[in-house]
């Protein structure tokens, strides 16, 4: 899709909706495929779809005031839906409001020509994708909705029954996606296989980066583009043998001496840092990046708000994954 939708109001998306031809239903199904763009550093994963609404809805505005600025192009999403198999002509899955993972929804979507002439987004026998639920308190609710490209789908959300049911809001879809900045620890340990990527030359660790601590949290069921991450801040030394890091997250403060003679010992954990530690692709526009797993003991970590999310226990200490980018 050329047009950015995040950018785009309910008339202009209902435009798009009423005049793109829709792709069939085994075009709605989440294949699980897992791209990442480590130039772009950017990160595509077909677990489900991530939705938002039209921007000049309130529930499109309230997303928009709550979500950090992630670029013109990018939206966070507040709910996602998941369809995984059709049997009969019927698509089932999943789908997650605002992160509500104990209310979920469970949707069932046939492909129907639309029944209604009346509507500014819909022709009377287009064929569409409708969305009814099976559960309460969802069931009030269905949408009518194209899948309009590989990536993109876009609908109209109704409350009441099908055709006859009142016009509540706009939405857009895109398979789930986001930037480095917001990806996971799963993902990290995909970044060694992509090309480009190579082991951090220690020398190349040198200067002052600042970025984010990435989650543990499963990337396949999370919204990780709503994910506020602890900021990470560091200042590199390198000096023979030695890297000294100063690193700040939140109010904590500390330094880290890594010996990196270790390096050449046949030990398990001495090649913690050239294993760990990736120099990711330059890309136009855009500073030098480095992203990692750091071991380290200080337990003054563990006291800021929401670090379970973020480390993991590691032989005597914990241990983060980070992205960092040169400031």
């Amino acid at each position: 899709m050329s047009k950015n939708l995040a950018a785009l109001k309910t008339a202009e998306l209902q435009e798009i909706l009423r005049d793109t031809p829709g792709r069939p239903l085994p075009d709605l199904l989440n294949a699980g495929a897992v791209r990442i763009d480590a130039a772009a550093r950017h990160v595509y994963r077909d677990s489900f779809w991530k939705g938002s609404f039209a921007s000049d809805t309130a529930l499109g505005f309230a997303e928009i005031l709550g979500a950090p600025a992630l670029g013109p192009n990018f939206s966070q999403g507040s709910f996602w839906k998941r369809f995984d198999r059709i049997d009969n002509g019927v698509c089932t899955g999943h789908v997650v409001n605002y992160e509500l993972h104990w209310l979920p929804g469970e949707p069932e979507v046939r492909a129907v020509d639309y029944a209604d002439a009346k509507r500014k987004y819909f022709r009377a026998g287009d064929p569409i994708l409708l969305l009814n639920y099976l559960n309460q308190p969802y069931r009030i609710v269905y949408d009518a909705m194209k899948v309009i490209d590989d990536a993109t789908a876009v609908g109209v959300m109704h409350l009441g029954t099908y055709p006859k049911g009142m016009e509540f809001a706009t939405f857009y879809m895109e398979r789930h996606n986001y930037p480095f900045a917001k990806m996971s620890a799963d993902d990290f340990r995909l970044l060694p296989a992509q090309p480009g990527i190579a082991p951090l030359d220690p020398a190349g660790a040198e200067g002052r980066w600042e970025g984010t601590l990435l989650t543990l949290a499963d990337p396949n069921r999370v919204l990780l583009a709503q994910v506020n991450p602890h900021r990470l801040n560091a200042d590199v030394k390198h000096d023979g043998n030695r890297l000294r890091v100063k690193y700040r997250i939140g109010i904590v403060k500390g330094v880290e001496e890594i010996d990196l003679s270790e390096e050449n010992e046949e030990s398990a954990e001495a090649p913690e840092f050239s294993r760990t530690a990736l120099a990711l692709p330059g890309a136009e526009g855009r500073p030098p990046a480095i992203a990692g797993r750091w071991v380290t003991q200080d337990t003054r970590l563990l006291k800021l708000p929401g670090m379970a999310q973020y480390a993991e226990p590691a032989g005597d200490g914990f241990a983060f994954y980070f992205f960092l980018e040169r400031k």
